[in-house]
C-alpha cells in the first residue's frame, strides 16, 4: 500500500515499482519536451487520464445503447399485441407472426 504524503515542507518520496525502462524514458522525454519536471508531467498524464475514465463512464456504451434498443423494441411489442388482442373478431383478418 503507498505511503501518503505528510503535510509539510518535503512529501515522502514516492517509487513506481512495475515501470519499463521504456514507459520510464519516454515519459522523461515527454516531460523534456513540453518543459516539465518528469514529476509534473506525471501529475498532469494522471489527472488527465482519471479525468477521462470519469467522463467515459458517463457516457453511454455500446452494451448499455443495445440493452435500452431491446427494451423498447420489447415495451412496443408488448403494446402491439395489446392492441391486436383488444381487436377481437377483426384480429383474426390479421396473421398472427409465430414466436
Amino acid at each position: 500500500m503507498p505511503r501518503i504524503a505528510k503535510k509539510g515542507p518535503r512529501p515522502a518520496p514516492w517509487s513506481v515499482r512495475g515501470v519499463t525502462a521504456e514507459a520510464r524514458n519516454a515519459a522523461i522525454a515527454a516531460a523534456h519536451r513540453e518543459g516539465q519536471t518528469l514529476g509534473e508531467w506525471l501529475d498532469r498524464a494522471i489527472r488527465q487520464s482519471i479525468k477521462a475514465e470519469r467522463a467515459g463512464e458517463l457516457a453511454p456504451t455500446l452494451e448499455t445503447t443495445l440493452a435500452e434498443l431491446v427494451k423498447t423494441m420489447q415495451a412496443q411489442n408488448a403494446r402491439l399485441e395489446a392492441v391486436e388482442a383488444r381487436r377481437g373478431l377483426f384480429g383474426a383478418l390479421w396473421p398472427r407472426k409465430a414466436a
